[in-house]
């Protein structure tokens, strides 16, 4: 990566143009962070901000996951410039929820084809989340919705309302995640018990549960591929 210069006249127009002139993913994601605070932090040396920002959330994806309030907890952060930060986060959760149509004719054939899909759902959220998958005899995916916020159970899925989607869907298949926002995808005793009660329960309607999904960042475990279902 080009060396940048610091705390000298005319770094930001340098910075600027270096960047207008190489590619982007040539730079660290502290530099990154910097130059998109030269949008709302005039006349102050935002590397330092930035740095700050990366060691109190410890990611680029913890900056774009802070609420406002934990933005402006950070020195150097106010309004002006932590809405800045969630407008980035949120054109980002929005880009990918269009890159997702773009699968809508896909044959989900496989787990990894189903998890890539996936983990993209869970940009963002740091409370767990359940979505469910409709597919087709062909494995094409006909809709995915969020099921409810919370830990999945099989209290907070409303069977009826799941039967009377499949049935408008007119879907044959079926794939339910879930996230653990803080921790690894090994499915939990409650994970393995509202899976077991939803095959059971889709089964008696005619429709196969393919998979349980658990998701964790990048990271994800298919309970089919355990051997847990």
């Amino acid at each position: 990566m080009a060396k940048l210069e610091h705390n000298h006249k005319g770094h930001r127009q340098r910075l600027k143009k270096q960047m207008m002139d190489t590619d982007l993913t040539s730079y660290a994601s502290h530099n990154l962070l910097e130059a998109l605070l030269f949008y709302s932090i005039p006349q102050v040396d935002t590397n330092n901000i930035a740095h700050e920002l990366l060691k109190h959330f410890g990611s680029i994806s913890g900056v774009l996951n802070a609420t406002h309030d934990q933005l402006c907890s950070v020195v150097g952060i106010k309004d002006n410039t932590a809405l800045l930060i969630k407008l980035i986060s949120e054109l980002t959760k929005r880009y990918w929820s269009e890159q997702e149509n773009v699968q809508m004719n896909s044959t989900f054939d496989s787990v990894g084809k189903i998890a890539g899909f996936l983990i993209n759902k869970y940009i963002g959220f740091d409370k767990e989340q359940a979505f469910i998958m409709y597919l087709d005899d062909n494995l094409r995916l006909i809709d995915c919705e969020r099921l409810s916020q919370g830990q999945i159970n099989s209290v907070n899925i409303n069977k009826r309302e799941l039967v009377s989607k499949v049935i408008k869907y007119n879907a044959t298949n079926v794939i339910i995640s879930h996230n653990h926002p803080f921790s690894d995808t090994n499915p939990s005793p409650t994970d393995f018990a509202t899976t077991t009660d939803l095959k059971s329960f889709l089964e008696a309607v005619d429709v196969k549960l393919m998979d349980h999904i658990i998701v964790s960042g990048r990271k994800f475990s298919s309970m089919k591929q355990l051997g847990l279902m």
